[in-house]
């Protein structure tokens, strides 16, 4: 296929030169509009307050938008509208500049975001304070309309690794603020409360469903995977496209819903989680920030994993604090690179959480993401007391995904696996390795298969993604028209949307097919039982002086069984090897002479299950 390559036009030569003028104008006034609008008094977002004056009137002194062929017919509109003082009309004379430059619709269905940036360029970082506001009533948003989801404060700055630099259209980093600066949990277009947010731009991925379709995916079968909204951005009057409203991963009872190391962090309560961490790029890392495992990959190819502190930060975190991940992942690695990894109590699963480590690697695998098992990788460590296990997850950044990479061997091909890829993580190759982990893969996918990864539900879910997008794509691509044009690393290039989302169709539904031929149909019943049960063990008296106290065991097929009983510094103070399990409750020694306080029991089987519960000693 021949890809053509695309020029600077006329018109994007006069939007330079119009956006220069803009700026000059701008700077005078820069310092009362950020004064007027650090004010809690300031709730007119379009126009400050202290000067009466919108950036429109700039304009009206020499600032003229590409395209306007009667300045003073425009100017003079500009001026009797502005002295209506009539909110909606001072909104739309702001983005009509817009309207002339970049299409601003005149309705939509989707939610208007609009962004004032008081005159500043959006930089890479550090971020800068500017005015968000959102449209998200029932019917059509026209950009006159009042906000009604969202106006007030944020701090803005574009993110990205390579997409920052390769792409012309930005993602942005968010952060919903209080006039005073301070975080504004708030709920987004009917997202969860929260302050911090981004801005996804698909641009690369034409589909401009790739994200969302892996997320939604990964949340379905059962697991916290970042929620996402679209909608249609406007930046100083700049119409910029379809974007993703999408809730940035960071540690929080309505995302990875993890415990916070305590600030003091001196005893093992502290010490034990949650660990939010990440293996990426190293790009803008300092030192601090990351720490090369020491654990040889026990296959050829591979190389040491590299970890990154992500939340909390590295600078958030104590010494001891950072010893305990560090050395904990030092367990994890070694137990899974040595000769006995494959033992259920000894080996990798009495660290891992094997029901989120196989549901990862089937989203994965069906995406075949170039950078899945390698880059934008995030896994957290639980709290002792949430059962300290290492959970895999949430999912990040699928633009390269499902086919839409041409860099890497075989990447786009509907055969192969990424997990065996010799520059990625070796945790997924080594499991491989282990029979009962393999057995443990087939049955979850042949359970997935039968109904939320069937062919069917995929095409739905694809539907209802697609369906509210009608008007926004024509627009996206309007403003970026790139339709027909290679943009790395793309495999595939349509000349139409229709024929990117079509293509994205045919790739999943052979791509499904071919790991239904690798997978499917192997499940082993006998052994199904994943790690982790669902439920907890019942204790009784608890809490309980531990002169008599009874454990209810859960009905298993296993029998043998290793019995642990833990402080909350993760001492043992009691383990019994069981040969097999009884029929009734099972009698706890008599332990009445530990301390006061609260401690962790927990049942290993055989197969790798694992249950638990706190028991509190009087």
């Amino acid at each position: 296929m021949m890809y053509k390559k695309r020029s600077s036009s006329p018109a994007e030569a006069s939007n330079s030169s119009f956006t220069k003028c803009r700026r000059r104008q701008g700077q005078s006034s820069m310092s009362s509009r950020s004064a007027a609008s650090s004010s809690p008094a300031n709730t007119g977002l379009w126009m400050s307050k202290s000067s009466g004056r919108s950036s429109l009137q700039n304009m009206a002194k020499g600032c003229r938008p590409p395209l306007l062929t009667k300045p003073a017919l425009f100017c003079s509109l500009c001026l009797f509208l502005i002295s209506m003082k009539r909110p909606a009309l001072i909104f739309l004379l702001l983005t009509l500049t817009g309207f002339l430059r970049g299409q601003i619709p005149d309705s939509t269905l989707l939610p208007l975001i609009i962004i004032d940036t008081r005159g500043r360029d959006i930089p890479d970082e550090p971020r800068i304070t500017a005015d968000m506001a959102i449209i998200d009533h029932e019917g059509y948003k026209r950009p006159g309309d009042r906000p009604d989801a969202y106006e007030g404060q944020i701090s803005i700055e574009m993110r990205g690794e390579s997409s920052l630099h390769l792409y012309d259209k930005k993602s942005y980093s968010i952060e919903t603020q209080n006039p005073d600066g301070s975080n504004n949990n708030v709920a987004l277009l009917g997202l969860p409360k929260e302050n911090d947010w981004v801005l996804y731009a698909p641009y690369g991925d034409k589909s401009l469903m790739r994200n969302v379709i892996s997320y939604r995916l990964f949340e379905q079968m059962g697991h916290y995977a970042p929620r996402t909204r679209f909608a249609e951005l406007i930046i100083n009057g700049d119409y910029k496209g379809l974007y993703v409203l999408t809730e940035k991963i960071k540690r929080d009872k309505r995302r990875v819903n993890i415990m916070k190391p305590q600030p003091a962090g001196n005893d093992r309560n502290g010490i034990t989680g949650g660990y939010l961490l990440r293996v990426d790029k190293l790009s803008k890392m300092p030192d601090e920030a990351w720490w090369e495992s020491t654990v040889d990959p026990p296959i050829g190819g591979f190389s040491r994993t590299v970890f990154q502190f992500f939340d909390p930060e590295y600078d958030e975190l104590n010494t001891r604090q950072k010893d305990y991940i560090i050395d904990y992942l030092f367990q994890f690695e070694s137990a899974f690179a040595g000769p006995g990894f494959k033992d259920p109590v000894h080996g990798y699963r009495s660290y891992l959480d094997v029901a989120s480590f196989i549901d990862l690697m089937i989203l994965n695998e069906i995406a075949k993401d170039v950078d899945g098992f390698r880059l934008s990788h995030y896994f957290y460590k639980q709290h002792l007391v949430n059962g300290a296990k290492l959970v895999q997850g949430p999912p990040w950044d699928y633009n390269l995904s499902f086919g839409n990479s041409d860099y890497s061997p075989d990447i786009h091909e509907t055969y192969n696996w990424t997990y065996s890829y010799r520059n990625t993580i070796f945790w997924w190759a080594r499991a491989m390795q282990d029979p009962w982990f393999q057995n443990q893969l087939h049955c979850r996918w042949d359970e997935l298969y039968e109904e939320t990864l069937s062919k069917d539900r995929m095409m739905e879910l694809i539907d209802s993604i697609r369906s509210p997008l009608d008007g926004a794509i024509e627009r996206n691509f309007e403003r970026w028209p790139i339709l027909g044009i290679y943009i790395w690393p793309n495999y595939y290039v349509g000349e139409s949307h229709a024929q990117e989302e079509e293509w994205l169709r045919s790739w999943i539904l052979q791509r499904l097919s071919w790991i239904d031929q690798e997978w499917g149909g192997q499940c082993r019943p006998s052994s199904t039982a994943l790690i982790d049960k669902p439920g907890s063990l019942h204790i009784y008296p608890n809490p309980s002086t531990l002169t008599k106290t009874y454990v209810d065991l859960p009905y298993s097929d296993e029998n043998e069984a290793l019995i642990l009983l833990t402080d909350l510094n993760g001492r043992q103070v009691y383990h019994k090897q069981l040969t097999r399990l009884p029929s009734g409750p099972f009698q706890l020694p008599e332990l009445s002479a530990l301390p006061s306080g609260i401690y962790l029991l927990q049942l290993r089987l055989s197969d790798g299950s694992s249950f638990s519960a706190k028991l509190m000693k009087e």
